[in-house]
């Protein structure tokens, strides 16, 4: 038997790519790196395909050296973290979440 009162409904959401559309940021921020490390640019006509690349093919993609992945990847989360306040939200989410009643916990990778 469960005793437990709390009778809130509570839902767990990640905010990048969920709440916010943070692709084209993931963009500009991979772009921002391939100019201060020298890899391969992914162009726009790439954007699409690049988008379905697991983390192995994104690598082999740029060229990107393993020795590299650390530092490459501190400056993308920093460039991220710097402008992710200006993501628009993907939708009404806060709106619908509101009339819901829901609590609701947002997390995110930066």
């Amino acid at each position: 038997m469960n005793n437990n009162t709390n009778d809130n409904k509570k839902i767990i959401i990640d905010f990048d790519g969920t709440l916010a559309a943070s692709f084209d940021l993931f963009i500009e921020a991979m772009r921002a790196a391939h100019i201060k490390y020298s890899f391969r640019n992914v162009e726009d006509d790439e954007i699409e395909t690049f988008r379905h690349y697991s983390a192995w093919q994104i690598l082999k993609f740029l060229g990107l050296p393993m020795y590299q992945v650390p530092t490459v990847t501190r400056y993308i989360r920093r460039y991220m973290t710097a402008k992710v306040k200006a993501l628009p939200l993907a939708s009404d989410w806060q709106e619908t979440l509101q009339t819901l009643a829901l609590d609701y916990v947002i997390t995110s990778d930066y």
